[in-house]
């Protein structure tokens, strides 16, 4: 006598065992089976990180290149500066392609302490008054912009 609130449950059952399956197969995955073993270090490692290190050690620790082309950006700024962020497409083809979230607006103005930014995109674009290019070894460069005819330079280098 199964109701209407049984065939529920039942359907409700069966779906959890084949998520739980689809999961358990996911994870057999060896691209998957090395990130759920990265994800199992970095919390067993979690407890003595915050007994050894500072909020800072950690900081560098967690996000090392981001943080440090960050910092690189941070130590280039002036006062009045309106940063122009690089598109991450363009990041990610020549950068690390691991040490790309640098360039994701939320990820630079909480990293960066709140700075003024603009995206290539953004109508406000040309009051940029600096931004980092990937040089030909992929490092990032810092360039100061003179003015809308430089930020079209860019946005095009960017599309590239």
């Amino acid at each position: 006598m199964g109701g209407p609130s049984t065939d529920a449950a039942r359907r409700s059952l069966l779906l959890t065992a084949v998520s739980a399956l689809f999961l358990a197969a996911l994870s057999l995955l060896p691209a998957n089976r090395a990130w759920l073993a990265d994800v199992a270090d970095y919390y067993a490692r979690l407890p003595r990180e915050w007994r050894a290190m500072d909020v800072t050690e950690r900081l560098r620790a967690r996000h090392h290149r981001n943080l440090a082309v960050l910092e690189y950006i941070g130590a280039s700024l002036r006062p009045g500066d309106v940063f122009l962020l690089p598109p991450p497409e363009y990041v990610r083809r020549h950068f690390d392609p691991v040490y790309w979230n640098w360039c994701e607006p939320k990820y630079f103005y909480y990293m960066l302490g709140r700075w003024p930014t603009v995206t290539p995109d953004d109508p406000g674009a040309d009051r940029a008054t600096c931004t980092v290019t990937i040089d030909d070894r992929g490092r990032p460069v810092f360039q100061r912009l003179v003015g809308p005819a430089d930020v079209e330079r860019l946005r095009a280098a960017f599309r590239e």
